[in-house]
């Protein structure tokens, strides 16, 4: 059998100050370099003038005896490296063979089995599977092996109840923590009161975010070792302004002796309501938010996660003003895919939110935001109301960060939408005005007519007077105890007095504004802005009416007498 081809080259002709960084970055775009070193002279690092390159693959060096690399404007001399040879009584337990004699020469190696090239490949997936690795490695060269490790499947271990310490007395509960606060923060801050047993942020399980009501927001349990270093906790926290209480974060901690759960159940019975959330509902605004580093972040993308990032800050900006609130119904859709419309995006709500064999929600709103008021193209976010806060908070659950709705690399943002009180209240006052408008343009019903006698000592009007009837019943009176005239005495007559006069007939019905300004356009000509227009007309009548006043010219008029000459 012949020999294997060497590996090593002997590299000649290299400057004093070569090193082995230099021969890697010479031979290492002909192959992968094993090993690359160069021979200095005894207790100095000056070069002797080679070294030798160990190439992963034999192939490379044979590329690079017959293409020697250039340094300084020459070529390089490179050789293969004999072999060296081992001395006598070395590795005799491994060489099983008889030793050759010593003036012979070195012969080849006893062929054994040769090594497989092997691979450890990290951070797979946990869905990959051997498949798809065999046709991702295919393409290179034949796979003789492939060996994917997996966890043995256990049946799901019982969580064991531990015993509650809190008849102890070394364990507190925390609450008014940042929503950044970490255990081991929280941690140094409580080791100057004693020792701390551990510190449990209240955390959701899926999220790893603080938990909502009926939780406190940013909460913890802490445990000391002895009673007493929980008591001075307790206490270091209630000096309040005096001692300045207990600050992690810039934030004042609220501790208190922590409660059991029958205790602390009994308390909630006894108080008859849940927590004040407030008008705004700020706990809501933290509802589908994702930490990086959570279990929730496993497979994200970086850039879905910049864009949560991204569209938190501007959250946290916006509820600055205390105008803005969170809708408890309403939640905005983000990273949606252009080509998505409303139609389409109704109907995959539905499809996905349908519990089995029920109902979907009811939707009371779907739109997908576009540019040109609805005509362009995809913003690539959506607004999605529905009837109750139930069911939109189990929407945002169902929705939000799932990769079966768009692919892995394209998962759904979806949060509670942020409304403004003023625009609300805008919103409400024209659907009030509309409202009446459509009330006011239907008109009352037309009332029933009722015909009824006259009082007695008054007769009735004639038909064609068309004066108002008198009122049935005793006829007003003033304060004064005088009777009022309700019909046309109103007016300082009596219905008696004018009874032998002619009525005015009735006014004819006037034309509406619109007909009655086209009729006045069309009667009245058009004045031209000219010096021939009715102002200088005016003018010119004015002026011939002085004239004649200072020249005497106009007739004398009779001089009207008064009512007391006569």
């Amino acid at each position: 059998m012949a020999a294997p081809e060497p590996r090593t080259v002997l590299v000649r002709g290299l400057p004093p100050g070569a090193t082995a960084a230099l021969l890697e970055r010479l031979f290492g775009h002909l192959g992968p370099v094993r090993r690359c070193f160069v021979v200095t002279e005894k207790g100095s690092p000056k070069c002797r003038g080679f070294g030798y390159v160990t190439f992963s693959l034999a192939e490379d060096a044979g590329r690079a005896l017959r293409e020697p690399p250039e340094l300084g404007g020459r070529r390089l001399g490179v050789t293969p490296a004999r072999p060296r040879p081992r001395p006598e009584g070395r590795d005799k337990d491994k060489d099983k063979g008889q030793e050759p004699p010593p003036g012979a020469p070195p012969g080849p190696r006893s062929a054994g089995p040769l090594r497989k090239a092997r691979l450890i490949l990290r951070n797979l997936s946990f869905q990959c599977s051997e498949d798809e690795l065999r046709a991702l490695f295919t393409p290179f060269g034949p796979v003789l092996e492939l060996n994917l490790p997996r966890k043995p499947e256990e049946p799901p271990r019982k969580r064991r109840q531990r015993p509650s310490d809190v008849g102890e007395g070394r364990t507190v509960f925390i609450r008014n923590l940042s929503f950044d606060t970490e255990e081991e923060e929280l941690e140094e801050t409580l080791a100057q009161f004693g020792g701390v047993s551990y510190v449990c942020l209240v955390l959701h399980p899926h999220t790893g975010t603080p938990k909502p009501p009926p939780a406190p927001p940013g909460s913890a349990f802490a445990q000391f070792e002895t009673p007493e270093g929980a008591q001075k906790c307790i206490e270091a926290a209630r000096e309040g302004s005096e001692g300045g209480g207990l600050r992690v974060g810039g934030r004042l901690l609220r501790v208190d002796p922590a409660l059991s759960r029958e205790q602390a159940r009994g308390l909630r019975a006894r108080g008859g309501r849940g927590p004040r959330s407030g008008t705004r509902n700020l706990y809501l605004a933290r509802e589908g938010a994702i930490r990086p580093g959570s279990r929730a972040a496993e497979g994200v993308s970086e850039s879905d996660m910049a864009k949560r990032a991204r569209f938190e800050e501007l959250k946290r900006r916006r509820l600055q003003d205390p105008n803005i609130g969170v809708s408890r119904t309403r939640l905005c859709l983000h990273n949606l895919p252009k080509a998505l419309d409303t139609a389409r995006l109704r109907a995959l709500l539905r499809g996905v939110l349908r519990a089995p064999g029920g109902a979907a929600p009811r939707i009371t709103e779907c739109r997908v935001m576009r540019e040109l008021r609805g005509q362009g193209q995809s913003l690539g976010f959506a607004f999605v109301e529905f009837g109750e806060h139930e069911e939109a908070l189990g929407a945002l659950r169902r929705l939000n960060n799932n990769p079966e709705l768009f692919g892995a690399h394209k998962r759904p943002i979806v949060e509670f939408a942020l409304e403004d009180r003023r625009k609300l209240r805008l919103r409400e006052q024209r659907i009030q005005r509309g409202l009446a408008k459509a009330k006011a343009k239907a008109g009352p019903p037309d009332p029933p007519q009722a015909h009824s006698d006259p009082p007695q000592g008054h007769p009735a009007p004639p038909a064609g007077s068309g004066g108002p009837q008198a009122p049935p019943g005793p006829p007003p009176r003033d304060p004064l105890g005088r009777v009022l005239h309700a019909g046309p005495g109103a007016q300082g007559g009596s219905w008696k007095r004018d009874k032998g006069k002619a009525q005015p007939p009735p006014k004819p019905p006037k034309a509406p504004k619109a007909s009655r300004r086209r009729e006045k356009l069309r009667v009245l000509p058009p004045q031209r802005r000219g010096g021939s227009g009715g102002a200088e007309a005016r003018f010119q009548e004015l002026v011939e009416r002085y004239k004649r006043k200072i020249l005497g010219s106009s007739p004398p008029t009779a001089r009207k007498g008064k009512w007391f000459e006569s």
